[in-house]
This record gives C-alpha cells, structure tokens and sequence, in this order.
C-alpha cells in the first residue's frame, strides 16, 4: 500500500469512528478538507437510511458535497446552537490545541465551532505533532486591504508570511473574500500568547491556531483508531522556579560526569513520568464508574480538576481530594489493584482497565521531553527509559509511544523477570536489579527521574557507591503521590529554557 493510500485508509477510519457520535435530531456542523469528504459520505449512508439531521456546512465545498450525498442544510445563517461538529486539522498537539486552515475556510470553521456543544477532530496519522507549527505554516485570513501591512506585523513576531496563490499563480480568494496570509514559525510552543498577538492586529480577520475548541481528536493509525481527550487543567505543585532549579541540576551532573571522562545516564520511568495516560486513565474510570455506578466517573473532564493517578498513592491523593469516600460510604474505594469477585474495589476496576493492552499506544508524551532528551545527548550523556511493564504484548506500544513522539531509537529497559524462583518482583525490586545492566552496557547512572519515592530509593540503593540525583515529578492533570511536596529536586514537565 503507497502513503497516500494508507492516509487515505486512516482518514477514512478516523470518519467511520466519528459517525457513531450522530444522533437522531441533531444539528452538524460539518467541516472542510478531505478527511471530513469521508465523514460526510458516511453520513449521507446513514442520513439515506432514515437519519434526521440537519448540517451546517463550513465552506461552499462542503455544502456541495453535502447535497450530492442528500444530506439537508442550513445555509443561510448559522444556528444559535450546533450539537456536535465534526471537521479535520492540519496539526494537533497533546493539548488538543490545533492548526486549521490548509484549505482556507478557517473563519467559518472558526465560527461553527464557537457555536457547537462538542468539537470532534479527524485526523490520519500525519497530523500529530508535539510542538504546532515546526513543519506547518499556519494560515491567517486577512482583508485583501490590509494584507501587506499585516505581513509586516507578523515579521515583527517572528514569523515569515507568504502570501497564498492559486496553481496558476492568482490570488486564492476565500469564500468570504479574503486572501490568506501562510505565516512559517520556527514552532509555536505557546500557541495562547501568539493567538492573542494576532488578534490585535488590524486587518486580521481571523488565524488558524484553534485552542480549547476541541473535545476529541479521533486518530486513524494504520488498522487502528486513536482517540485523544484534552489534558485537564492542573493546580501546579511544583513552581517554575523549583522546575527550572531541578533541570539545571541534572544537567550540572551530567557536565561534571563527562569531564571525569564517563558517561552519564539519565533514567527516566515511563507511567506518569514521561507517558501521559490521558486517554486510558479517563476509559478505565469509565468502566469503574458503569461497574459501580458513579455519575461523575463517567464523566471526568467535567468533575475532576485532575485525573487520578494509577498508583496507590496517587490514587488515595485522588479519592481525598475529591471526597469520594464520604460521599458513596458504601463502596470499597480501595483494595488489591488486580481483585475480582469478593476482593473487587473501585481501585480494582479502575486499575484492571487502565492496563488494557490495546490502550497503550494512546498515551502522550511529557511536554518537553523531546528537547530534554536532545539536551541529554547534546552534553554527552545517554537517556535511557525503565519500565515495569510486565507482559511481552506490551513491550511494543510502549516503544511505539516514544518513536511516534519523537525519539527515534530510544533505550527502553522493560519487563519484569523472575528473580530466584520468587516469582515477579515489584517496580522498586525490579528497577534496582537492572541497574546492574545499565551500568555495564550504558554508563555512569547520574539521575533517576520517577513518581514513585520507593522506586526511586531503591534503584539509588542499589548504585549507593555513585551520588545519584533522585528527581520526583508530578506531571499536569493527574493526582500525586503527596511526598513530593517536601523534597528539593522535582519536575511538573521537561520544559527548560535553552
């Protein structure tokens, strides 16, 4: 199958998933591009079927393609409220935050979605990005007028405008009248604070960068569909200040290292340290919210200010901040993360379904890890990733996480092997009894970074000859263990200023 066939299947799958969210009644809105052409022929099958639906179309394209396919629309002006909208992005990151705007009909992209209940996002495996805007021009809608004294203004930010042509080099003209202004970012890190420089500008009359609009992106991926969740916001633990110390040391240990003529190692644990289990976390309080019958587990973006984390710890943290325990006295909160039957708790659903195998290669990558690692390597030590992950079948969607993100051959130490016949050893045991590889195949352990105090204890236990940095970190949107209020070297992300 060429690339361009296997996009073409991805777009197709991501289009077939999102259907299923259409109900009887409801008012589409219905977005621009090719991905969305595959959403709106399925919807058509199913509107020919007897569906009742009503479509707001985003350009005059997608109000074409929604007539051939029968599909009835509101064209005039758009309604006060659209239920759901469906439409395609040219980039995503793991904020949902999006680039639109490659076919140029991102103003009333723009607006459908400012009047819709829920925002899905489809998407082929081309479209996901860590950092907006590093291989993407964004596009900015301006008034034919204006537009060069915009182009001026958007140097003035760092940005290289080109101005769009049609194949046969004329102006490309939007469906309100406009020219688009495609504006090269070295990257967009911050996409909040460009979007509110843009808006300022006069003759701007609308940019691509999407933020907070997205419910869902829905990913195809080869045979598979991904879906994302936007991150929940986070009361910070750990400030800028504390961040920026903690990095600064580790990368003071890796210089002093290298000058001893040794190569430092950096371990980075991957659960809740440089994945981010968005997606599975709030599927598995899913199923323990329809198992046990808790309403606000079924809907936790809207209930909780932070997701729990899968630990004990963390998971304790979770249930005390929200109150959970008080407010359903009669369920067992807490048990054997594997319990069924008599020995089942909410603990134990939740817990059972965040490891489902399938669910792994949905997890995200830490903000900022990539140029972390990169500044690892640039002073010369090596990052080397360790995991408990038990099971064989998981060993590759967790290097697929790391690969798909960025990190093109990573060192991942994973699995849990028996030890003297004793049977699977736990995290702490199994981290310590592999440090005795890493030294001999890797270098001089320097930092290991996990949100876990006992796994951190033990794997500087088991290097106590070398003085290793213990790093704690609490990543954004989840529950913490709350030990890591009192010690010194922790970390929310992997940003850094260079």
């Amino acid at each position: 199958m060429s690339n361009e066939n296997k996009y073409d299947r991805e777009k197709s799958l991501a289009a077939q998933e999102a259907v299923k969210y259409i109900e009887e009644g409801m008012v589409i809105g219905v977005g621009s591009g090719t991905t969305t052409a595959y959403f709106i022929k399925y919807l058509g099958e199913k509107v020919r079927n007897g569906l009742n639906v009503i479509a707001v179309p985003t350009s005059d394209k997608t109000a074409e393609l929604c007539k051939y396919e029968g599909i009835p629309l509101v064209t005039t002006s758009i309604p006060k409220q659209v239920d759901v909208t469906v439409d395609g992005a040219d980039q995503f990151d793991s904020k949902l935050s999006l680039i639109k705007g490659g076919g140029g009909d991102l103003l009333r992209e723009k607006i459908v979605a400012s009047a819709t209940k829920r925002e899905i996002i489809i998407v082929d495996s081309r479209k996901q990005v860590e950092v907006l805007g590093v291989t993407f021009a964004l596009p900015i809608e301006v008034i034919p007028f204006a537009w060069i004294k915009v182009a001026e203004e958007v140097k003035k930010i760092k940005g290289n405008p080109i101005l769009r042509l049609k194949s046969d080099n004329s102006y490309f003209i939007t469906d309100q009248g406009n020219y688009i202004l495609d504006c090269k970012f070295n990257s967009i890190p911050e996409p909040e604070e460009l979007a509110a420089k843009l808006s300022t500008i006069p003759g701007v009359v609308e940019h691509g960068l999407f933020i907070n609009i997205a419910s869902k992106v829905i990913m195809g991926k080869g045979e598979e569909v991904y879906d994302f969740q936007p991150e929940v916001s986070i009361s910070k633990v750990i400030t800028e200040r504390v961040q920026k110390d903690s990095i600064d040391e580790i990368f003071k240990k890796i210089d002093r290292v290298v000058k001893l003529g040794e190569k430092p190692v950096v371990e980075l644990d991957v659960d809740l340290t440089t994945y981010k289990p968005i997606s599975r976390t709030i599927k598995a309080l899913k199923i323990a919210g329809e198992t046990y019958k808790i309403p606000e587990f079924l809907e936790p973006q809207n209930k909780f200010d932070l997701l729990p984390g899968y630990t004990p710890e963390a998971w304790t943290s979770f249930l005390s901040r929200n109150k959970l325990p008080e407010k359903y006295p009669e369920l067992r909160w807490i048990g054997d993360k594997d319990g069924t039957g008599s020995n089942a708790s909410v603990y134990s659903a939740f817990h059972i379904a965040f490891w489902r195998t399938e669910w792994l290669a949905e997890d995200i990558l830490t903000e900022g890890l990539i140029s972390f690692i990169s500044e690892i390597e640039n002073r010369g030590g090596i990052p080397v990733f360790i995991s408990g992950r038990w099971k064989e079948e998981q060993f590759e969607p967790t290097k697929e996480v790391l690969i798909r993100g960025g990190i093109k051959n990573p060192i991942l130490v994973i699995g849990k092997p028996s030890h003297d016949g004793k049977g699977p050893l736990s995290d702490a045991e199994n981290k310590a009894m592999r440090q005795q590889e890493i030294r001999e195949k890797y270098g001089t352990p320097i930092a290991i970074i996990d949100d876990r105090l006992e796994n951190r204890v033990a794997v500087c236990k088991a290097n106590s000859d070398i003085d290793m940095l213990s790093v704690g970190i609490s990543i954004s949107g989840f529950t913490y263990d709350e030990e890591i209020t009192g010690i010194p070297i922790k970390l929310s992300t992997f940003q850094f200023e260079k």
